[in-house]
């Protein structure tokens, strides 16, 4: 390329040329400027250059106007191939002659793949698509709303069980149109893989040498429950070096609410009810009048679920298809097992000794258990007043009588009770049936004695 200075002094010799020609005759004057023109046209096109700007700044140089047009042409038609999308850049561009390199510092572009090259790295190149915002932030772009309606039903589907009601997410998720940097552009798989992606990874803590889990959540700021609610499997007294502690949990960036409704058919069980007593029949021994038939309800669930794990059960409707009966039972008359002091004590319920008084792996045992089947009624061992009535902790259904003289018995793990607290009750008297409730592997009586405050192996006493 000259200088601007040589160009102005190349223009001169043309303009003196044309005028020379003037000068010839008429015969040589037509053919002699056509033959003119064309050399001042070869002579322009060697010191001019055409310049792609945008917004004034200059993008590419290149020979000529058609060349320009040519490398804008492909520029444009390769992003929308390798993107699928229509594309175009925020700014105006403008194609423009120029003296030499235009002053720009451009090295010229002969050929029109290289310069729609080196375009392409030189231009922002944007779209019209959708930004999906969960909770305020943009966390990714797709095409159009359709896409963006796929990928997020992609994630609820994998979630999505038979006969649901609803299913929506936890977070707020709004679908946004917007310019967007064509690079950022997501297909749907992509989209999926991000929405289904955790937000948090789960942060470990490798056990060093004298470490215990106290340690560990007080170092970490954190609260000794919620360390071991993470470590479910953990025991405490048993850490070992390089053992994996787990300090937060995965927090998926979408999280899928299920609703829906099921059916089932439950059984209703029956009432034992005692109808008296029979003095054909020792004490202990029960007679069946009636045989108790269970009932039989439908209920209707609806049960919500978190990303595929219920945290919700709750009846919403109940119909009953078939009454329970009632069992009737007549139970045998008194039967003296021990006297104490002119006391007399009648064996609670009838059964075998389960687990005795006692030490036992996990600590002390305060009681004694009897075997017996759910509904097997209990009475009381003497005569007194009934102190409590009502569940109590890991003791379920449970009734406490104090008997006088600093004497107190207790009956835990009842499935209904049949006294209440500043009842007066007699030897044997009926005050509720075993059952299972509390803390408990099956059904039985646990039974106390405690006397002036001092526990008692019950076996002693009676």
């Amino acid at each position: 390329m000259l200088p601007t200075g040589d160009i102005k002094s190349v223009f001169k010799k043309i303009a003196g040329i044309i005028a020379n020609l003037w000068s010839m005759d008429r015969l040589y004057l037509g053919a002699s400027a056509i033959l003119a023109l064309s050399v001042c046209a070869l002579i322009v096109n060697q010191f001019v250059s055409w310049v792609i700007t945008v917004d004034g700044k200059p993008i590419i140089l290149v020979e000529n106007r058609s060349t320009a047009q040519k490398v804008a042409e492909l520029c444009f038609r390769e992003q929308e191939d390798r993107y699928g999308c229509p594309v175009y850049i925020k700014g105006e561009m403008e194609i423009k002659a120029v003296p030499g390199d235009g002053g720009t510092s451009l090295d010229l572009s002969r050929s029109v793949e290289n310069a729609a090259a080196k375009m392409q790295e030189r231009l922002d190149f944007v779209t019209d698509g959708i930004a999906v915002v969960i909770n305020g932030e943009e966390k990714l772009y797709v095409r159009d709303m359709k896409a963006a309606r796929q990928s997020l039903g992609a994630v609820k589907d994998k979630y999505r069980p038979r006969g649901v009601i609803n299913v929506s997410f936890q977070e707020d998720v709004k679908l946004v149109e917007k310019t967007i940097p064509v690079e950022k552009l997501m297909d749907n798989e992509q989209a999926k893989e991000i929405l289904t992606a955790s937000a948090q990874k789960t942060a470990l803590y490798q056990v060093e040498k004298g470490d215990t889990l106290w340690d560990i959540a007080r170092r970490k700021g954190m609260d000794l429950a919620a360390l071991l609610k993470l470590n479910p499997d953990i025991k405490p007294h048993l850490l070992q070096i390089g053992q994996n502690i787990k300090l937060s949990e995965e927090k998926p960036l979408l999280n899928v609410i299920s609703t829906y409704e099921t059916v089932d058919m439950e059984e209703v069980p029956y009432a034992v009810v005692e109808a008296g007593r029979d003095p054909s029949l020792k004490y202990g021994e029960v007679k069946m009048v009636q045989q108790g038939v269970p009932g039989q309800m439908e209920i209707t669930y609806r049960i919500v679920e978190k990303n595929g794990k219920r945290v919700e059960k709750h009846p919403v409707k109940k119909v009953v298809k078939r009454h329970p009966r009632p069992e009737i039972v007549v139970t045998g008359s008194e039967m003296i097992l021990a006297a104490r002091s002119e006391r007399v004590l009648y064996r609670p319920v009838r059964g075998a000794i389960s687990s005795g008084f006692g030490m036992r792996y996990n600590g002390m045992h305060n009681g004694i258990d009897i075997a017996a089947d759910s509904g097997t009624p209990v009475v009381s061992v003497a005569a007194g007043t009934v102190k409590f009535a009502g569940s109590r902790g890991g003791y379920g259904l449970m009734v406490d009588i104090d008997h006088g003289n600093g004497m107190t018995t207790r009956y835990a793990h009842l499935s209904k009770i049949v006294v209440s607290s500043g009842q007066n009750v007699k030897g044997g008297e009926l005050i509720g049936a075993v059952g299972a409730t509390g803390n408990t592997t099956g059904p039985h009586l646990h039974f106390e004695v405690r006397i002036k405050g001092q526990i008692k192996d019950p076996e002693s006493i009676l």
